[in-house]
């Protein structure tokens, strides 16, 4: 009950699985602070016992003063008196159980719940000169009822990336009913509230200033044994909520009965939306058309193909393309681009003054 590892994980082959919504039986716990409506008894009735020492010794005048929390067992503060020694031990945390799991009832909403348990922590005075006094402003600070039952449990599970999320999306009840014993009720039957344990502060009596002072704490060990300061520590509420869990992952475990769900496989799908494409395919058709026209006008034309040289601006003026000494087949120098490149290697140029500052380029003999 102390583990916190309380996960029942699904098995899924391809890490990305669902399930629909499925039913199963488990433990749920759930708590209520209760102090209002709790009340502690006899405390303030309290008197100074007159005991022979003999009988105190060992085990004290026991006074006991009963806690209800308004329905089900009392718990018990067992005030102990040591008139030989001078001391006086007052419970301060005590847990017991208000039913069992034979006995009839409705706790905090839950029908006949398994177990019922109860937790108050109480106060008194850090120091007294009247003892009869510090008894009976012994007060209750705090009472905690907590319930633990079986209940049905609604699972919403999935797989996603590999990672498994499990979400109970609700819990019910129900109502608890016995099937072996013929001719009985749940209001016939009934059975002992255990006791699980306290802890006390133990007051002593300094004769040098008169008066009653708070000692040292001590837990009680009988039913409990050291456990009962650890549940002290971490808490009825968690506690029962770990032992729901642990009961609940057990159950799940040892069932043979699987809930079936869907196996995710991932695959690769292109969803083409032809709005954003219009623009680019028109522009792309536009420039094929583009490009067969002028194929076909250079064609009707016998245009030379020069690319996009600038070679044949320096090597042709205007008068030459109007002669058609450009043409293919034409018997004008440097009619073809490659023999305008062999030409451009072998020349050389350089800039010349011509007048007024202006420069032209000019040949290199």
């Amino acid at each position: 009950m102390w583990n916190t590892d309380f996960a029942v994980n699904p098995t899924c082959p391809s890490e990305n699985c669902t399930w629909p919504e499925f039913q199963s039986l488990g433990f749920c716990s759930k708590c209520q602070d209760v102090t209002e409506a709790s009340t502690l008894y006899d405390c303030d009735q309290w008197t100074e016992p007159d005991v022979d020492d003999a009988n105190t010794i060992a085990h004290g005048q026991k006074y006991s003063c009963p806690v209800n929390t308004g329905h089900g067992g009392n718990g018990t503060v067992a005030i102990r008196y040591f008139t030989k020694v001078n001391a006086i031990n007052i419970p301060t945390e005590l847990v017991w159980g208000l039913i069992d799991m034979q006995q009839a009832g409705s706790f905090l909403g839950v029908p006949y719940p398994v177990y019922v348990f109860a937790h108050a922590q109480l106060e008194a005075e850090s120091a007294n000169a009247n003892i009869t006094e510090l008894v009976r402003g012994i007060r209750l600070s705090r009472v905690q009822e907590c319930v633990l039952s079986f209940c049905l449990q609604t699972y919403n599970v999935s797989v996603s990336s590999g990672t498994p999320e499990v979400h109970v999306t609700s819990v019910d009840y129900g109502k608890r009913f016995s099937s072996n014993l013929p001719g009985k009720s749940e209001s016939d039957l009934s059975g002992n509230s255990p006791f699980l344990g306290y802890s006390y502060s133990n007051y002593v009596f300094n004769n040098n200033t008169s008066i009653w002072a708070k000692g040292e704490n001590y837990g009680n060990t009988a039913d409990f044994g050291a456990a009962f300061d650890r549940v002290i520590d971490y808490g009825l509420g968690p506690l029962l909520s770990d032992i729901a869990a642990a009961l609940t992952k057990y159950t799940l475990q040892t069932s043979n009965v699987n809930a079936g769900g869907t196996v995710m496989i991932s695959q690769a799908f292109v969803k083409v939306s032809w709005k954003w494409l219009t623009f680019p395919s028109v522009l792309l058709v536009a420039g094929f058309i583009f490009w067969m026209v002028t194929v076909m006008k250079n064609r009707q034309h016998r245009l030379g193909l020069w690319k996009s040289s600038i070679l044949p601006m320096l090597y042709h003026s205007a008068e030459d393309i109007d002669a058609g000494l450009d043409r293919p087949g034409s018997t004008a120098k440097y009619a073809k681009i490659s023999q305008m490149s062999q030409s451009a290697e072998a020349t050389r140029v350089k800039l010349e003054d011509i007048m007024d500052g202006r420069l032209r380029l000019g040949r290199n003999e």
